[in-house]
C-alpha cells in the first residue's frame, strides 16, 4: 500500500519538482523519450558521411601516405585560404596546412605545409617556396623554420596497433557482457554493446569525412578515448 501511494505521489509530480527532489535542480533531459529525435540525427549524419566519403573521398594525413613537411613561422595576419592556394599553385603535389600560434616560445605564427608523396622535398624548392613566400607576403617576414620527411609505414604501423586495440576491446566486451548479464540479455546484450560502440566510432569517422579533416594520429586518439568511454559506460 506504501508503495502504491509513493508511486502515485511520484506520478503526480511535477518535472520540476522531480528535478528539484531528485536531480538538485538541475534540468532533466528526457532522452528515452526524445530517443527518434536522436535516431534522426545519427542516420542523418550517417547518410551525409556516406555522401561525402562517396564524392570526396577519405583524406589521409602523411603520417598514413608519407611524404614530407615544411614548417614555416611568419608575423601578422595572413589569408589562410590564400595562402593555401598560393603554395598550391607553386607544386604538383597534393599539400595541406596546419596553422598554429606559439604561445610558449617565440616563433610567433606557424604554418606546416605537408606534401603528399614517398620523396623528401628538395632544398631548392624549399628555397624557392621561402623565396616565393617572402616576396608574396613582405610584410609578414616568412622563414622557413625546418623540413621533415615522414615513411608512411610508420603511421601504418601505428593504425594497425589502434585497430587491434579496437578489435581486441570488442571481443572482450563481449564477453563480458554475454557472462555478466547472462540472465537479462546475454550474448544478444553483449551484440547489442557491440553495435552501439561502432556507432560511437562512426560518428567520429563521419564526422571527418564530412568537414574534410585528415586522418592523422589525433583521429586515433580521439577514438582510443572514446572507445575507453563509451566501454565504461557500457559496462556501468
Amino acid at each position: 500500500m506504501t508503495n502504491n501511494v509513493q508511486t502515485k505521489a511520484a506520478d503526480q509530480m511535477t518535472k520540476e519538482e522531480i528535478s528539484e527532489k531528485y536531480n538538485q535542480g538541475k534540468k532533466i533531459i528526457n532522452f528515452t523519450g526524445n530517443k527518434k529525435i536522436f535516431f534522426c540525427i545519427s542516420i542523418a549524419i550517417i547518410l551525409i558521411g556516406i555522401v561525402c566519403n562517396f564524392i570526396f573521398g577519405t583524406t589521409l594525413d602523411i603520417q598514413f601516405t608519407g611524404g614530407a613537411a615544411l614548417k614555416f613561422s611568419y608575423t601578422g595576419d595572413v589569408d589562410q585560404t590564400e595562402l593555401y592556394d598560393f603554395i598550391q599553385a607553386k607544386t604538383e603535389d597534393k599539400i595541406s596546412t596546419t596553422f598554429s600560434t606559439d604561445l610558449v616560445g617565440n616563433t610567433g605564427n606557424t604554418v606546416t605545409v605537408q606534401f603528399a608523396g614517398n620523396n623528401s622535398v628538395a632544398t631548392e624548392i624549399q628555397q624557392n617556396l621561402e623565396k616565393d613566400l617572402q616576396e608574396k607576403y613582405p610584410d609578414n617576414d616568412f622563414i622557413n623554420l625546418e623540413s621533415s620527411s615522414v615513411d608512411a609505414s610508420m603511421g601504418l604501423n601505428f593504425l594497425l596497433k589502434c585497430l587491434a586495440a579496437v578489435a581486441i576491446a570488442s571481443i572482450l566486451m563481449v564477453l563480458y557482457v554475454t557472462v555478466r548479464f547472462k540472465k537479462i540479455g546475454g550474448l544478444s546484450a553483449g551484440v547489442m554493446a557491440l553495435v552501439a560502440l561502432f556507432h560511437d566510432i562512426a560518428m567520429i569517422y563521419f564526422m571527418y569525412v564530412i568537414f574534410q579533416m585528415p586522418i592523422d594520429s589525433n583521429f586515433m586518439a580521439v577514438v582510443l578515448m572514446i572507445l575507453g568511454y563509451s566501454l565504461n559506460d557500457t559496462i556501468v
